[in-house]
């Protein structure tokens, strides 16, 4: 079980509540790297995940999961991205499924933002309609993995 109080770091404890410990998202030397991704291919686009791997030096396999567990892996470190972009066009992803993560990941020592560098914004309903995506990584990492991100992006546009 996880844990992560706004300001009060985040832990990961037994189911009973016991042995809490401190987790943190370690500093990845460049080239070490790997993605968390769903299993889902609905829910993000795998294709365009290994766009972003190919321009980040990525070699080991994705890691896939589904739920919450892509932000428990992330926020110990067990993977050093997380990558949610939409694989259809509309779709907009529900604030229940991001915003327990997006806590944990930030008390982890993380940065989360949409494809274009701006924080999730969960106070408009059900839904993150102004965000485009979710990118989570660790504070070090963050900066290379959204280039990478925007620079995929555009390598998207100029195809269509």
């Amino acid at each position: 079980m996880f844990v992560a109080v706004r300001g009060q770091g985040a832990e990961q404890m037994s189911l009973s509540g016991a042995n809490p410990v401190p987790v943190k998202i370690p500093v990845f030397p460049d080239g070490d790297l790997n993605m968390l991704e769903s299993v889902e291919a609905a829910h993000s686009s795998h294709s365009f995940n290994q766009r972003v791997s190919r321009l980040l030096n990525i070699t080991k396999p994705p890691k896939r999961m589904d739920s919450q567990a892509k932000y428990c892996a992330l926020s110990r470190g067990d993977g050093g991205i997380y990558l949610r972009l939409p694989g259809t066009s509309g779709y907009v992803e529900k604030i229940w499924d991001h915003a327990p993560g997006s806590l944990l990941v930030e008390e982890a020592g993380g940065v989360i933002t949409d494809a274009h560098g701006r924080p999730l914004d969960f106070g408009l309903g059900r839904g993150l309609r102004e965000n485009h995506g979710v990118v989570a990584a660790g504070k070090t990492a963050h900066g290379k993995v959204l280039a990478a991100v925007k620079l995929a992006l555009e390598e998207e546009k100029s195809r269509v």
